[in-house]
């Protein structure tokens, strides 16, 4: 499965790969997806599984934060 971020305006979050290339979502291993610096702000965020199930939720990082956990 994976992960995809977009911003309230509707942009999605690009990252950086492991050789710098952009990146606009991220694997999920265990169900969880693990994306790096993220920055503040408040994230609509998509989830797809590896068996077609999808689902969404809205998170909200604050500066410092970590982990940001959703639930279904």
């Amino acid at each position: 499965g994976e992960v995809r971020l977009t911003r309230a305006d509707g942009l999605p979050f690009v990252g950086l790969g492991w050789s710098g290339e952009p990146v606009t979502s991220w694997d999920l291993f265990l169900g969880r997806g693990r994306i790096s610096r993220l920055p503040p702000g408040s994230w609509n965020v998509e989830v797809t599984t590896p068996d077609g199930e999808s689902w969404s939720a809205s998170a909200v990082t604050v500066p410092g934060s970590t982990e940001v956990t959703l639930t279904r």
